[in-house]
């Protein structure tokens, strides 16, 4: 089994509504190539650890980012997964010990 296709089968989505207002995962994906210097979504994809597929589907928002591609997210871009969240346009969890972040009481 190819390392993509482990990661597709947690293709859950996290906290974030796929249609809300603030869910942004195209800029979350294109601040990703920016800041590691790519230029496409099929390098993306192999860096994640996905398919190509897998992140277009992210894109259009046919998919959510599940937890396990943030922290793939995290472990290459060395952005925090607060940070990431903020990008994708899920509220911020740092200070608020009350909060909920990805599904989980911190």
């Amino acid at each position: 089994m190819k390392s993509a296709d482990k990661l597709d089968r947690f293709d859950q989505p996290g906290p974030a509504k796929l249609d809300g207002e603030n869910y942004h995962p195209e800029l979350l994906l294109d601040r990703l190539l920016s800041i590691l210097n790519i230029t496409s979504d099929v390098e993306l994809s192999r860096q994640l650890g996905v398919s190509a597929q897998a992140i277009s589907k992210m894109r259009t928002r046919r998919r959510g980012v599940s937890r396990m591609v943030l922290v793939r997210m995290h472990d290459i871009s060395g952005l925090s997964i607060d940070t990431l969240r903020i990008l994708l346009g899920e509220p911020s969890c740092a200070g608020n010990e009350k909060t909920v972040c990805m599904g989980t009481p911190i």
